[in-house]
């Protein structure tokens, strides 16, 4: 490790660290020590962990949560086949994010991870059967590249024109352009076994039926859930979505006040926040949670937080909003009750999501007699891991 406990967030530095953060010191101890020098922490591929060895920084490489992320990953170097390997996105939230609160590792990309006995194997498929996923978020490529590996002739509809789903979005928060990694292995390994995939199609009942499939896999994710209070904010009320894909207008800026909502309690409000203060916009951050982003791992919270403390950024828990009136939010605190009201020029809604099933009902109506079954977001909005868990099952029974 390259910190003390009293900096525990750096024992396993997470995607907000560089990636090879401790090699220099690594280096400078080996030049003055006479014993074997280790280095570990967000080296995550063979080539970086053969160019620290040729540099000098260390005689040993370390990459335990690389090797969690893709069991197989020597293997696949030893084969010359360097795209094969799924790269650790230095998340923590699967591995040891819980193994500090005593729970069993997993992998938020690898579903295999913690469940070797029930999934190790992937057996060939009997019959070939057409399948149709819905939906190309991680749990639809998911879903689509394990019933492809098992032979089966798999068309993936998905109504944007990008893969990715949730997972792209969480991307583009700062700090977290590495989460992608793990639709981007998706992406390759599907295009790679051959599914159809269609960019910008709406799935639609009679659109699915018509490709005659033996099986359906929903995957369709959830939408913005709607606030539960009066929101009349006009033009001047948005999401946190919109923000990180940057729809908000070039206008906001220095001098603008912003207000973030914050019902998610994980990385969409503040990462929300963050954005709009680099921005130059003066931002505050409510949730009636005790912390803010409270779901959010612990090992990733820290340098959170000092960056959002370092734009000024305010934060302001235990506080859930009642109204919104144009320019004018009023606030509750959960527990005096007291209201107070909180001006500001860009209000963003950050409240979680709801199912998008509608598709997967309509299609059980339709056809009663067709194994259909949905996995992911749809189901209920979780995490990314949900999502993998269900998809690679559901790609397994068909």
């Amino acid at each position: 490790t390259g910190e003390t406990a009293e900096a525990q967030a750096k024992t396993v530095p997470s995607l907000d660290n560089p990636l090879g953060v401790f090699n220099r010191y690594a280096a400078s101890i080996r030049a003055v020590v006479g014993v074997p020098v280790i280095v570990a922490a967000r080296i995550v591929e063979p080539a970086m962990a053969e160019a620290a060895l040729a540099r000098g920084d260390a005689d040993l490489i370390g990459m335990t949560r690389a090797l969690i992320a893709d069991p197989d990953m020597p293997n696949k170097a030893a084969a010359g086949e360097p795209d094969e390997i799924r790269l650790c996105t230095g998340a923590n939230e699967g591995c040891i994010g819980r193994l500090f609160q005593g729970l069993p590792i997993r992998c938020v990309q690898n579903p295999l991870i913690g469940h070797e006995e029930e999934l190790d194997t992937l057996e060939p498929a009997v019959i070939r059967r057409r399948v149709v996923v819905v939906g190309g978020g991680p749990g639809g490529m998911e879903a689509a590249r394990v019933a492809a590996e098992r032979g089966h002739d798999v068309v993936l509809f998905e109504r944007t024109s990008e893969l990715g789903g949730q997972v792209r979005l969480a991307a583009m928060a700062p700090h977290r352009a590495e989460y992608g990694r793990a639709i981007s292995w998706l992406a390759r390994q599907i295009g790679k076994l051959g599914v159809d995939i269609r960019l910008g199609v709406e799935a639609t009942v009679d659109g699915v039926l018509a490709e005659r499939p033996d099986w359906v896999i929903v995957a369709t994710g959830a939408t913005p859930r709607p606030p539960t209070f009066p929101a009349n904010g006009g033009a001047r009320l948005t999401t946190a979505e919109a923000v990180l894909e940057r729809r908000i207008g070039s206008e906001v800026g220095p001098g603008w006040r912003c207000l973030v909502i914050d019902e998610d309690a994980h990385m969409r409000g503040p990462g929300a926040a963050e954005a709009l203060a680099q921005t130059g916009a003066q931002v505050e951050i409510i949730s009636r949670e005790m912390t803010i982003g409270l779901d959010i791992d612990p090992t990733l919270k820290p340098a959170l937080y000092r960056r959002l403390f370092e734009a000024g950024v305010e934060l302001t828990p235990l506080t859930g909003a009642v109204a919104i009136d144009g320019l004018s939010v009023t606030v509750e605190h959960v527990y005096s009750g007291k209201q107070r009201a909180i001006d500001a020029d860009l209000v963003v809604l950050a409240l979680g999501g709801e199912a998008r099933a509608e598709l997967y009902h309509a299609l059980r109506l339709a056809a009663p007699e067709l194994q259909i079954e949905r996995v992911g977001d749809c189901v209920a909005p979780r995490q990314l891991y949900d999502a993998m868990l269900e998809a690679t099952r559901a790609g397994r029974r068909v």
